[in-house]
């Protein structure tokens, strides 16, 4: 986890990506709900963590600690907790990255 929050770091703050829009996908949100607060605690990665040993809670501190990475004001960071083998799902976290995409784009050309 620290490695992965690193590397974000380093993608996010690099002078070739300032104005670039970051999605953070979280994936493999159903074995994180199926160890968290059973055999594993998210204090093995982050110590400082003081919430319940729940999903939601340990999974928005863990979105918040990727957002605290980015270090350029106004850059757009769109997160999204994903379980790769949902369909459905997957489907829905695509069809909103083109539209982030295809938005930003028509920004761009001055189109609102």
């Amino acid at each position: 986890m620290k490695e992965s929050l690193q590397l974000f770091e380093q993608v996010c703050n690099n002078k070739y990506f300032v104005d670039t829009g970051i999605i953070l996908f979280l994936n493999k949100k159903d074995l994180f709900a199926e160890k968290i607060g059973k055999s594993t605690s998210i204090k093995l990665a982050f110590p400082s963590y003081n919430g319940p040993e729940a999903y939601e809670p340990c999974a928005k501190y863990i979105e918040r600690q990727f957002f605290m990475a980015n270090k350029v004001p106004n850059k757009s960071i769109y997160s999204h907790q994903t379980c790769a083998t949902d369909t459905k799902q997957v489907q829905f976290v695509l069809d909103s990255v083109l539209d982030t995409i295809l938005s930003t784009k028509l920004k761009g050309c001055g189109f609102t």
